[in-house]
């Protein structure tokens, strides 16, 4: 069982880690001023490897274009806006620093991306999380740092361990992709959602 947790654990580094990934330094800027307004939350749900659950999801908010590559634009939400779960290894919602990468062909599905990191942050409750951003951003200063927790219920800690230490290491920083999604519904609110940007250009 521990051998079996062992491989389960490297296998979903391996996925967290991506083969093919870039950092948001080596992007060109966006061309275009939008961005995605999400009234509330979206999350796709999908049954991968050994048919295990795994979830991924946006939180409510606004999603600013900030980058680029030939095949589409990545559109990136405060703070930690992206979140997902695992069934077998991952089971509280993990927060990630990241957003939307909608591509240029319409044909293709939008995806959920986040930057890969060491520490790893969760909360006990995905719905509880959202009402403290929204309580957050209303009463205090937004947070500058991808790093700062917003409150007590969000844990952090470091991923270690030697037989992924490196596959981590090469990761740190890289934008790492979930796969396109392919709900209809949860599409048509990130498409909707698009809309010439309200906030300034950096």
């Amino acid at each position: 069982m521990k051998i079996f947790k062992a491989l389960s654990l490297v296998t979903f580094i391996v996925i967290l880690v991506g083969c093919a990934s870039t950092r948001p330094e080596n992007l060109a800027k966006a061309s275009r001023n939008e961005e995605i307004n999400l009234s509330e939350s979206i999350s796709t749900t999908a049954f991968r490897g050994m048919h295990v659950r795994c979830e991924e999801g946006a939180l409510p908010g606004v999603y600013v274009a900030k980058n680029e590559d030939a095949n589409g634009v990545y559109y990136f939400g405060k703070d930690r806006s992206i979140w997902t779960t695992n069934e077998m290894i991952q089971r509280k919602p993990r927060l990630l620093v990241g957003g939307i990468y909608v591509p240029r062909n319409t044909t293709k599905g939008p995806q959920f991306f986040y930057i890969f990191e060491k520490e790893v942050h969760t909360t006990e409750n995905i719905n509880d999380y959202v009402m403290q951003r929204i309580v957050q951003t209303a009463t205090v200063p937004a947070v500058g740092s991808p790093n700062v927790g917003l409150g007590v219920n969000v844990a952090g800690n470091v991923i270690g361990g030697v037989l992924v230490s490196a596959m981590i290491e090469a990761g740190v920083g890289q934008i790492e992709m979930f796969p396109p999604i392919e709900d209809a519904n949860v599409k048509s609110k990130i498409y909707s959602g698009l809309r010439p940007s309200t906030s300034k250009p950096e």
